[in-house]
């Protein structure tokens, strides 16, 4: 096995061969995934990948913020709604092309990001979580009971404006307008890589290093001449204009937009965290993973919570929020570094390398070895200058 695995890494760590794999493997994924017996060349697979792209990119924001920067937001979600409403009238009434209401959903996540990143400024830890999910909770209420955003929307050909549910035009990638979910999934794709491409500069970035120094100490990076408050509002700056961007995408696929779709409520919020602690904080291929499980787990929990009824004779109210604090919990524990430091972890087994504990204590018993064996000279010493 460690041959194998030593001969493929091999063969795909150049650059110039991971990369073109990894492309033909995204672009070739609609129709890998129909090998899987449960899935099937319809609507619901593609639309499945289309949710696993826009929470990846959500994932992709929120990582940088929590995983990088070490700062807690339950308000993502709050984002997320902003900028599907902003793309949304950009696209329906603005008549902005798809990509420039893009372009404007992340301008727009990023100044509500600016605001909700103020009170990180004086709070941190669970403070600044709570503050920040009292956010979320409070913007989807204001924009379904807001009588401006009502008339923003407002369309006298269309009878569900006046109940709160606004019509957009769903978006695909041109030459893919006969399989709609499938030209979606190629326009989301495009988009997505420009974020990963973006989030992989700010990673290795002088920003990044910025926002690693202040997740590990803020005293340290402060006495390195950081400017704190500069950089958490950044994170936060930067983190909600990925929110943005997939409020827009978000848009494109539904058709519609609804204020008091669930999909814009707090719990949401939770949803996120749980994707990137899932995946793995501070980790790119993380937050993807995170994405990819969380796509797949709402029908395995319902599946779950049916067999559970079956059995039992009632449901568990609340069963997927219990599920996913559950998670939460069981990935601190066990796997801090989420299923993506998890496999890196396996891998490396696997090819024979030692943990960094291991290498730690054999480096610390060699310390202690070479002090050991000094000892006696140094009496031999002491000896012969006493004669």
């Amino acid at each position: 096995m460690k041959n194998l695995i030593d001969t493929i890494a091999r063969i795909i760590n150049p650059p110039l061969v991971r990369w073109p794999l990894l492309i033909a493997f995204l672009l070739a994924l609609p129709w890998i995934i129909l090998l899987i017996p449960i899935y099937g060349a319809n609507n619901f697979t593609y639309s499945q990948l289309n949710t696993w792209l826009i929470l990846s990119v959500v994932a992709l924001g929120l990582n940088l913020l929590t995983g990088l920067t070490g700062m807690i937001s339950l308000g993502h979600s709050a984002i997320y709604a902003i900028g599907a409403f902003g793309a949304g009238y950009f696209v329906s009434k603005a008549q902005f092309p798809f990509i420039g209401a893009v372009i404007m959903a992340a301008i727009l996540g990023g100044l509500v990001g600016l605001i909700l990143g103020l009170p990180a400024l004086r709070l941190s830890g669970p403070y600044l979580a709570v503050a920040t999910f009292a956010f979320a909770i409070a913007v989807p209420q204001l924009l379904s009971s807001s009588k401006e955003v009502g008339e923003l929307f407002a369309d006298p050909n269309d009878i569900t404006t006046k109940i709160g549910v606004f019509r957009v035009p769903k978006q695909v990638f041109p030459g893919f307008e006969l399989k709609n979910d499938l030209g979606r999934y190629y326009l989301f794709l495009l988009i997505t890589a420009i974020m990963v491409v973006l989030a992989i500069g700010v990673w290795r970035s002088r920003t990044g290093r910025a926002f690693r120094s202040i997740r590990d100490s803020e005293t340290a990076a402060q006495a390195m001449g950081i400017n704190i408050a500069r950089y958490k509002l950044l994170a936060f700056v930067i983190s909600g204009m990925y929110a943005g961007v997939a409020g827009a995408m978000l848009t494109a696929q539904l058709g519609q937009l609804e204020a008091t779709d669930l999909q814009f409520s707090g719990v949401e919020s939770v949803l996120f965290l749980t994707a990137i602690i899932l995946g793995g904080l501070g980790s790119i291929p993380g937050s993807i993973i995170g994405a990819a499980l969380l796509t797949v787990l709402p029908n395995a929990i319902n599946e779950l919570n049916a067999r559970i009824k079956d059995i039992f004779g009632s449901k568990i109210e609340n069963f997927e929020s219990v599920f996913y604090g559950l998670i939460i919990i069981l990935c601190i524990y066990f796997l801090p570094n989420g299923l993506a430091g998890a496999f890196k972890n396996l891998v490396a087994r696997w090819r024979g390398e030692r943990s960094s504990e291991k290498l730690a204590d054999s480096a610390l018993a060699a310390e202690q070895a070479d002090l050991e064996s000094s000892l006696p000279i140094s009496q031999e010493m002491v000896e012969d200058a006493s004669k």
